[in-house]
């Protein structure tokens, strides 16, 4: 009897020994790296697993999850609905949670969503370039083309129908000769904004193929005819003229402010007794255009008369 009295303040002792280190452990848990040991709810973000191919899906984007117990508030809170299997059409399904390490119960709000699977709808679109950058100053744009010049929208039919156009933006401001680079596809609504969600682009790169050339300016001056030798004796040469008396030049506005008058080829008069015309080549110079290349001349060649002889 003696022996059980005494032992029972040590009993006492080492019970109370355990709370107050339970206690401490607790203390010492909870306070590690933000921890809780209450109910928490999340607003977590519903994935839809195994949706089949051609089909898209609608539902919520959202539940609310619940969680008792020691977690860390900032891990991962995995929600997901199962689509395997299903084809078009309207279903209620039920939300899985992935156990929360620490949480000692979970519960999900909704437990079931109402999902709608349809056919994805599908577009061809052109693809248009939209330049953010024109080239610098003294350069221009002669031609730019993509390949693809087409491409493919799918997804939900909601989102696909709000697509106005697929733009290849394109930068010009640092190419200064022929260039290629590809180009990331974007869908446009009609007011311009993007769209991203829930459409897929097929192919969603395009290659862009741009020629950037110094700019040039046009100018038209007279074109002079050019003659070598002389009419047969007893002819004259009366009059050489050109039709068109003009043609326009393109280049370099520095080089066209140093052309006045062009000329043409050399046209060979020796010995002729009768008129003629035919078609020469206005000589092109070095750096420029010119439009048209090519002028018809009439050349007039008289036989003198004896009183021009006399004289």
């Amino acid at each position: 009897m003696n022996s059980g009295k005494k032992a029972a303040p040590r009993t006492i002792g080492l019970k109370l020994v355990s709370i107050a280190m339970a206690v401490l452990l607790w203390l010492y848990v909870v306070n590690q790296g933000k921890l809780t040991a209450r109910g928490n709810v999340a607003e977590t973000e519903l994935e839809y697993r195994h949706l089949a191919e051609g089909l898209s899906v609608e539902g919520p984007d959202t539940v609310s999850v619940k969680l008792w117990g020691v977690f860390q508030e900032t891990g991962d809170i995995i929600a997901w609905v199962d689509l395997s299997g299903l084809t078009e059409g309207t279903y209620q399904l039920p939300v899985n949670v992935k156990p929360v390490k620490g949480a000692m119960f979970t519960s999900v709000k909704p437990n079931k969503v109402e999902v709608m699977l349809e056919k994805t709808k599908e577009y061809m679109f052109p693809v248009k370039c939209e330049i953010s950058r024109n080239p610098s100053e003294g350069y221009e744009l002669l031609d730019i083309v993509t390949t693809p010049d087409r491409c493919t929208i799918t997804g939900e039919r909601s989102a696909v129908e709000r697509v106005a156009a697929v733009v290849c933006p394109v930068d010009l401001g640092d190419i200064r000769d022929t260039s290629s680079f590809t180009a990331k596809l974007l869908a446009r609504d009609a007011n311009g904004s993007l769209i991203s969600e829930n459409i897929k682009i097929i192919p969603d790169t395009a290659v862009v193929y741009a020629a950037v050339v110094p700019e040039k300016e046009f100018k038209k001056v007279p074109v002079i005819p050019a003659t070598r030798g002389d009419p047969e004796e007893g002819y004259s040469l009366v009059q050489v003229s050109v039709y068109p008396e003009t043609v326009s030049i393109l280049g370099n506005s520095i080089r066209l402010a140093s052309v006045e008058q062009l000329s043409t080829e050399e046209i060979d008069i020796t010995a002729k007794k009768y008129p003629f015309s035919l078609e020469v080549n206005v000589v092109q110079p070095e750096g420029l255009k010119v439009y048209p290349s090519r002028v018809v001349v009439d050349v007039d060649i008289r036989q003198t008369s004896e009183n021009e002889v006399e004289q």
